[in-house]
C-alpha cells in the first residue's frame, strides 16, 4: 500500500479501528470526570452467554412485540451505550461509558469471548446463531458515517476459533466461492454459506 514501509505498519492500517471511549459523569459533582480516551486499535469484545441470551430473546419474542434490533446489533448497543432502556425505563444520565467509532474500519474486530471451558454444544451454536454475516455499524455506533469516507457495512469473512489447544480457523474465498477450514496444513471446504461453518464449530 501506498506510503507503507513495513509489515507492522501495513497490518495496523488495515486492522486499525479507531474508538473514542468516553467516560459517565461521576455521581459526586465535585468530583473530576475522566477524559476521554482515543485508541487506534481496538477488538470490541463480547460474551458468549451475553449473545446467547439476546439470541433466546429474540425466539422468545417471535408472534409478540417485534424486537428493534437483531440479538448482535443489541448487545453491540449495550457495550457502546447506545443501546436503549427497556420500555417504560428512563435513562440514567451520566450513568455509563459511550464508545464512539470515529471511522468507517477496514476490518471490524470482534471477539466472542467464552465465559466457561465446558460450555455444551447447545450453547455454541446459540452464541453463534448470534453471529450475522452483514451488519451495519451505523446501527451500533452513533454519528458514525456521517460526513464521513468508506461503507459502514461489513461482511463477515473470517472467523478464528480456539479448539482442542490449538486454533484453527474459517475463511470466505471469493475465488472459491465457499467457506474454507484451515486446521494448521490442513483446508477443506465447508460449504457456501455460514451456516455449514457454524456446524463444523459446533460439530
Amino acid at each position: 500500500a501506498k506510503g507503507v514501509t513495513s509489515g507492522d505498519s501495513f497490518v495496523k492500517r488495515i486492522f486499525s479501528m479507531k474508538m473514542r471511549l468516553e467516560y459517565g459523569q461521576p455521581a459526586d459533582p465535585k468530583e473530576e470526570p475522566c477524559k476521554p480516551v482515543v485508541f487506534d486499535q481496538w477488538t470490541q469484545y463480547v460474551t458468549a452467554s451475553e449473545l446467547r441470551d439476546a439470541v433466546r430473546e429474540l425466539r422468545e419474542a417471535r408472534g409478540g412485540p417485534a424486537l428493534a434490533a437483531s440479538p448482535l446489533v443489541r448487545v453491540l448497543r449495550k457495550e457502546a451505550g447506545t443501546e436503549p432502556p427497556p420500555p417504560g425505563q428512563a435513562p440514567v444520565p451520566g450513568s455509563s461509558r459511550k464508545l464512539l467509532l470515529l471511522q468507517p474500519p477496514r476490518v471490524f474486530s470482534l471477539a466472542l469471548g467464552a465465559d466457561t471451558a465446558h460450555a455444551s454444544k447447545g450453547e455454541i451454536s446459540e452464541s453463534l446463531d448470534g453471529i450475522q454475516e452483514r451488519i451495519d455499524l451505523r446501527d451500533v455506533y452513533e454519528e458514525l458515517g456521517r460526513g464521513q469516507a468508506g461503507s459502514t457495512t461489513c461482511r463477515l469473512a473470517s472467523l478464528t476459533a480456539f479448539y482442542e489447544s490449538h486454533y484453527v480457523c474459517f475463511c470466505y474465498s471469493r475465488a472459491a466461492g465457499q467457506w474454507i477450514h484451515y486446521d494448521d496444513d490442513t483446508r477443506r471446504g465447508v460449504g457456501r454459506d455460514f451456516e455449514a461453518g457454524k456446524q463444523k464449530c459446533v460439530a
